[in-house]
């Protein structure tokens, strides 16, 4: 199973970043391929400041969710449409456009919240994150609309996209989300709520591979 991380939703602050930064690094050095820097509040000053503090060998593994221009500024990996950006804002799917012809290589992927999006969405995407499949970590009242697993997971296989598990995934989720059919899942609240982050991060990775060993063999 892929695996990508997600990053925390605090306001800037720059010594927060630099703590951020500083998991995010042992990440990397432990396997993570793909980190998606979804800042919501940030300007475009800010995200540049964060960018800024962070090794430039890791900008190849960033996808952004704001300020879609930075993947060519810092040679990112790739963007990620809200559903905003998605449906409703033309400038953002004119951005996308000019994006992709510049450099084709770019991941693109998007978030969906419910089966009928998922269910009709183009097979435009390298992947796309369907949320939240379990009960939020990071947000409390954030509770799952899929409780029909079965549904869920017929949907999830007939998809034209790779899918990704996103919300209130732990460990002990995996072998779940594997089974439903999902081709990856990504973390937030169990790394950034966790008191030990990095083995948080090890842990659920031993799993995916584990999985992926099964698989193969």
């Amino acid at each position: 199973m892929e695996l990508t991380v997600v990053s925390c939703h605090a306001e800037y602050d720059p010594e927060k970043a630099c703590e951020e930064q500083a998991v995010l690094a042992e990440l990397f050095s432990r396997g993570l391929d793909t980190f998606h820097l979804r800042k919501p509040t940030y300007s475009i000053t800010e995200m540049r400041a964060w960018m800024d503090a962070l090794p430039q060998e890791y900008h190849s593994k960033i996808v952004v969710h704001s300020f879609h221009d930075l993947a060519l500024e810092y040679e990112l990996k790739g963007i990620h449409l809200t559903t905003r950006q998605r449906t409703k804002c033309m400038q953002s799917k004119r951005q996308v456009e000019f994006l992709m012809q510049k450099r084709p290589e770019l991941v693109l992927s998007t978030s969906f919240h419910d089966l009928d999006e998922l269910r009709f969405a183009p097979s435009r995407y390298r992947y796309v994150f369907l949320s939240p499949i379990y009960d939020s970590i990071s947000k409390p009242h954030y509770r799952s609309n899929f409780e029909n697993h079965k549904l869920l997971g017929e949907t999830v296989k007939m998809s034209r996209n790779h899918v990704y598990a996103l919300g209130g995934i732990t460990g002990d989720k995996i072998d779940e989300v594997r089974t439903i059919g999902f081709h990856g899942v990504a973390l937030l609240g169990a790394i950034w709520r966790s008191d030990h982050p990095v083995q948080s991060f090890e842990d659920i990775q031993a799993k995916c591979q584990s999985l992926q060993n099964v698989c193969s063999a």
